[in-house]
């Protein structure tokens, strides 16, 4: 059987007019859609093999073929895609022929096609949506160890599940149709019917334990709960029932009620803690050996105890007793029990009444659950940091664009002017301003993992020791530099130049935390994570990991700081002494290196950063000088720009004309084809935005591709180059500068596409 793959909640649109496909894009991203366009049908059954559309909006006339495979394709995925067929021409016939087909819906391309297209849309995804949610409750019910069924008004079964045939024997074309009454010995069927009736007069759900028949006329001993099914009118349809059979359980009951004994056999040899305490003074009566290994008090210790000497003042037992009498177990919360050592422990609670000698006691049964909610912390603080990830990283591009206009200009200014003409310190300031904004930016994108790296595998040890000097002149004299590197290390793959940046921010940190002085000290271990360990750290895989330790004497945090250090602008330092973005720098880098970062720390203790990088086995990359960028001039060349954002645009095309290249300007992708079908004349080099309205740059450079073969492109984003290539926007080997870029850097990369011999 086919998996069943979660729709991604993109609109596919189908339709090989431009134009067509242009509003019906912009209706459905005003309705706040995400959509995906094709105009052909090969190309359509490509992308579905790709991804499952929410929804798919599907030209009745296209160029290679009819619609009708596109709907069969949709028709048959799981789960099935809602097509909506649109056409220029109303045809009762077409229409008839869609919805015999499978279609969701058929739109005319009338005067209000526009207005009608957004409803259709969210009216198709609103049936998917419940035809969808109605399909997995059928599931469930359908594969539920419980006997599910349903009786019409008049007493009828109308639905029969496999738990139902696997109590009762009856198959589903045996039981349907059949009065429920065939399931009642006669003596139950009077009552059985009164309540029935009362369900189907809209009484409230009963729940009874009751004796059944099944097909072989043997009897079972059943747990029923028989509810009202309504419909939209708030009107009693049908009844629905759900029978367990109950045999084993007052088997076991009656076991324990004919023998006291085995009843304190199983307290006593749970595998859970449990005691028995006297539900008014809430002395503690009995307690069983799991209970005084999770305590770390003896039998004879907790037997002098109660309650309150258990129970942390957060949570007083007081608690554990406002529910009335509990004749079975019921779950009474989660509390923190405090044990004989003085660590506090979060425990799951279930209890129920016993009597003993004439007296109302309770017996509990309780769960260490402090590190399944340690998980659950971790999980939720990993969730939040992905999501202010992306949102840190969204902000860092759009600044980028800003970024690249404010320091470019000023580049441009500065190298018109020189030192001493009125007003050139004034753009000196600005450009400094401007490059401290462009790093706030970077550190933003390194954190949200989207900062460009470039991995190679590096001994840790030589990357600690080449930084010595470098830290000491850093951390200053007061504090004392430590550096412990194990004798024998495995390397790891990641870029040296951020994680040289991890060190020094670590290093920076540790410094502010001890300004009285104190010790700092770096080390490195080889270490071999086991399953216990990823049991406690979410999404850790086991496996072989070198560890990088950074330990400082200072201050220490609490626990609420510690759970947020690692965000965006979160410090600790008062005004003016911090970005708050050397930590999310830090974790940005190691979450993209595929490592891991925990804190350790305490008020007043001090505190540990512990890095986990993935251990490889081949040797470290011999180091290799960075050839410094060069700013080439033109040689004749011609080139055409297409931006979107007018300033970013202008600013390039300017650098580009004053460097001696003959450029051509395009503010979208329209008038750059114009441009490359309309000039004669020779066009080298295509600098092309990859996000823009109405047709991303690849696929521009695609289309100027067929009229001009062989021309070399330069791709420009706010985004960094893995981003887009991850995204399926761009191909990863694709020369690519990423904003802001300097004057220098873009005639550099200019020169290199330029110069490149094409392959």
């Amino acid at each position: 059987m086919t998996p069943t793959r979660e729709p991604t909640g993109t609109i596919l649109i189908v339709e090989d007019d431009p134009h067509t496909a242009d509003l019906e894009r912009r209706a459905l991203m005003r309705a706040g859609q995400r959509v995906r366009i094709v105009g052909l049908v090969t190309q359509a059954l490509a992308a579905m093999r790709e991804e499952t559309f929410a929804a798919i909006l599907l030209d009745y006339r296209l160029p290679d073929g009819e619609p009708w495979p596109v709907l069969e394709a949709a028709r048959r995925a799981l789960p099935p895609i809602p097509v909506i067929l649109v056409t220029a021409m109303g045809d009762e016939r077409v229409a008839a022929e869609v919805l015999h087909r499978g279609g969701a819906d058929y739109l005319i391309k009338t005067e209000g096609f526009w207005e009608q297209l957004t409803g259709a849309v969210e009216r198709v995804l609103k049936v998917a949506r419940i035809e969808q949610s109605n399909a997995r409750l059928a599931a469930l019910v359908e594969s539920s160890d419980d006997a599910i069924f349903s009786q019409s008004l008049a007493g009828d079964i109308l639905s029969w599940n496999s738990g139902a045939q696997q109590l009762f024997g009856y198959t589903a074309g045996e039981a349907v149709g059949k009065p429920v009454s065939l399931l009642s010995p006669p003596e139950c069927r009077e009552k059985d019917a009164a309540i029935a009736a009362g369900i189907l007069r809209g009484e409230a759900t009963r729940q009874l334990q009751t004796t059944r028949i099944r097909k072989d006329g043997s009897a079972v001993e059943v747990s029923l709960t028989v509810s009202p099914v309504l419909d939209a009118a708030e009107q009693v349809v049908s009844a629905a029932c759900i029978a367990r059979d109950i045999t084993a359980w007052q088997d076991a009951q009656q076991a324990l009620r004919q023998s006291a004994e085995l009843d304190r056999a199983l307290f006593i040899g749970s595998p859970l803690p449990m005691w028995l305490y006297d539900i008014d003074s809430l002395r503690i009566l009995s307690v069983n050996d799991a209970a005084v290994v999770q305590y770390g008090y003896s039998s004879e210790e907790l037997l002098t105890m109660s309650l309150h000497d258990i129970h942390s003042p957060e949570t007083p037992p007081a608690l554990d007793t406002e529910h009335g009498e509990v004749p079975e177990y019921h779950r009474t919360g989660i509390f923190r029990h405090r044990r004989k050592d003085g660590t506090v422990i979060r425990v799951d609670v279930y209890v129920h009444d016993v009597w003993v000698a004439g007296r109302r006691s309770r017996l509990a049964l309780l769960q260490d659950v402090t590190e399944h909610l340690k998980l659950e912390d971790q999980l939720r603080q990993s969730q939040k940091m992905e999501a202010i990830g992306q949102l840190a990283g969204g902000i860092a591009h759009d600044f980028n664009n800003l970024l690249t206009i404010v320091n470019g200009y000023t580049d441009i200014l500065l190298a018109r002017s020189r030192p001493g003409v009125e007003g050139y310190e004034e753009l000196a300031e600005i450009r400094k301003a401007g490059e401290r904004a462009a790093s706030l930016t970077r550190q933003l994108l390194a954190f949200g993992r989207q900062r460009e790296l470039d991995p190679k595998v590096i001994d840790l040890n030589s990357a600690v020791t080449d930084m010595d000097k470098l830290l000491r002149r850093l951390i200053g004299e007061q504090i004392e530099l430590v550096v412990v590197p194990s004798p024998v290390l495995g390397s790891v793959r990641t870029d040296a130049g951020q994680i040289e940046q991890v060190i020094m921010n670590l290093a920076v940190n540790a410094r502010d935390a001890m300004s009285g002085g104190g010790t700092l000290t770096i080390e490195t271990a080889n270490v071999e994570v086991d399953e216990g360990f990823t049991r406690s750290h979410v999404g850790v895989l086991p496996g072989p990991y070198v560890v990088l330790a950074v330990t400082d004497t200072g201050c220490g945090m609490d626990t609420e700081t510690q759970q947020r250090i690692f965000e965006p602008f979160f410090t600790t330092k008062e005004p003016g002494r911090g970005t708050g973005l050397g930590l999310a720098t830090v974790f940005g880098i190691v979450k993209q290196s595929g490592g891991h970062i925990y804190v350790y720390s305490e008020p007043d203790r001090g505190s540990t950063f512990k890095i986990y990088l993935p251990r490889v086995d081949s040797p470290p990359s011999p180091r290799l000088a960075g050839a410094s960028a060069r700013a080439g001039k033109a040689r004749g060349e011609t080139v055409l720009v297409v931006e979107d954002e007018e300033q970013v645009r202008r600013l390039t095309c300017i650098v580009l004309a004053e460097a001696g290249y003959v450029v051509l300007e395009a503010a979208n992708p329209e008038q750059a084809l114009t441009i490359a079908d309309d000039r004669p004349a020779r066009i080298d080099l295509l600098v092309t935005d990859v996000i823009m309205p109405g047709m991303v740059g690849p696929a521009l450079v695609r289309q100027i591709a067929l009229r001009r073969p062989g021309l070399k492109t330069l791709f420009l984003s706010g985004y960094t180059g893995r981003t887009v290539s991850q995204n399926g926007e761009l191909d990863e080997n694709a020369p690519f500068l990423e904003k802001p870029y300097t004057p220098q850097a873009l005639l550099s990369k200019v020169r290199d596409v330029l110069d490149a011999t094409s392959a």
